[in-house]
């Protein structure tokens, strides 16, 4: 049971690393790392009542990145225009 639920943590983070489109961090400083995510997917990016971004890639990234010492912050991108946004640097 032990090795199926580090599997499953193990692939709900690779799943969550790739479904990071954009990922910055703005300057080193401050170390304030601005994640790109389609916020109208939910349970993973949604926004709740209060108009702010919840979920469960909110919770995980605020946690990893807590973790490594950065303040992360969201970016709501268009997920069909996601290569045009990381180009232009969004």
């Amino acid at each position: 049971m032990k090795k199926f639920i580090l599997g499953l943590i193990i692939i709900i983070c690779a799943t969550f690393l790739a479904s990071c489109t954009q990922t910055q961090v703005l300057n080193n400083a401050s170390k304030i790392v601005v994640v790109g995510l389609d916020d109208t997917f939910a349970p993973m990016g949604f926004k709740n009542e209060k108009g702010e971004i919840v979920g469960f890639d909110v919770d995980l990234a605020k946690e990893v990145f807590k973790r490594l010492g950065y303040e992360v912050k969201f970016q709501p991108i268009d997920w069909a225009m996601k290569e045009s946004e990381l180009n232009s640097k969004k």
